[in-house]
């Protein structure tokens, strides 16, 4: 039977990491709002989000690479520090235009976070970025390893962080195929939106939306950053837990009821088309039927427009 090993998984603070971190997967935790920060960018085109060692690094690493963004700290307007394209925010990068271009940028306590796993782990430690945003993709993408998961919070200036662990929480539960039901998924919400005070959602339209549209947004992006070299990229799906395969059915049928069907997925959620049906084809290579259409290679895919057409491939499969 199945259950809850969030104890044995939790790390509750970036001060609480080993010096010698056993090897395994090592997913980091700041809700608020490295973590959304860097999910919103990689979902927005960003060809990756570099994490400096420290904090004004970035200049130098947009020298180095002239087209690149970089983000640091903020005015008391909520506007970025002289010199920054943008600051630690997941709504305030919805205005730039990140498609293709490098990224840089860290923050006190996720990115510092990312950089002491680095530091300390090793080849062995695979470096993750997670949160309730993606905490059902990157649960069970992870359930396939053969290795130890750790989830760890980033917490704030030392201290635990509620909304890092309520992250930790959520991917807990999908890391052991014990999906939350929607109340639950409330309740997270109402936690998240609370967690740094009563007032902190009033102090300015930016961090509102931070909080609201994106610390609780449970599972409102597909996109798992995961750490290669000192850059965080998207991670590819195994093909195994692609849509459509056998794998991927079996969890569907486990969740159904307490989840939406596949095809509601699929017409609610555009990352289907931008992201796993191209990587069905490119890693299969084979067509898709498309209902009311003719068959599909991955040029025709990328030119689709209608989503409301787009076939569940878990119900009409491969051909």
């Amino acid at each position: 039977m199945a259950h809850n090993r969030l104890d044995e998984r939790l790390i509750e603070r970036c001060e609480d990491i080993p010096a010698n971190p056993e090897p395994g997967a090592y997913v980091v935790i700041d809700t608020m709002h490295f973590s959304n920060t860097v999910i919103e960018l990689l979902a927005r085109g960003a060809a990756h989000v570099h994490v400096p060692e420290e904090r004004g690094e970035e200049f130098d690493y947009r020298a180095a690479h002239p087209d690149a963004l970089i983000g640091g700290g903020r005015t008391a307007e909520y506007d970025p520090e002289d010199g920054y394209d943008f600051f630690n925010s997941p709504s305030y990068v919805e205005d730039i235009d990140v498609e293709g271009r490098p990224v840089s940028m860290t923050s006190t306590n996720g990115g510092r976070t990312v950089m002491t796993l680095r530091e300390r782990g090793g080849e062995d430690v695979d470096v993750f970025v997670g949160a309730p945003l993606n905490a059902r993709a990157i649960g069970r993408f992870l359930r396939r390893t053969d290795h130890p998961v750790h989830l760890v919070c980033a917490g704030y200036q030392g201290e635990i962080a509620i909304e890092d662990h309520v992250g930790a929480a959520l991917i807990s539960r999908y890391l052991d195929g014990m999906p939350p039901a929607e109340t639950e998924i409330e309740l997270f919400r109402d936690q998240l939106e609370t967690a740094k005070g009563p007032d902190y959602v009033r102090k300015n339209a930016i961090r509102r939306r931070d909080v609201r549209a994106y610390a609780m947004n449970v599972n409102g992006r597909e996109v798992i950053p995961e750490l290669s070299g000192d850059s965080l990229v998207r991670a590819r799906a195994p093909l195994d837990r692609l849509p459509g395969s056998e794998d991927w059915q079996t969890e569907q049928s486990a969740t159904r009821e307490t989840h939406r069907s596949p095809v509601e997925d699929v017409h609610e959620n555009p990352v289907y088309i931008s992201t796993l049906l191209p990587e069905v084809l490119k890693r299969t290579r084979r067509r898709v039927v498309i209902p009311g259409r003719s068959e599909l290679g991955l040029p025709g895919l990328e030119a689709l427009a209608d989503i409301d057409r787009v076939v569940d491939v878990a119900h009409h499969g491969f051909q």
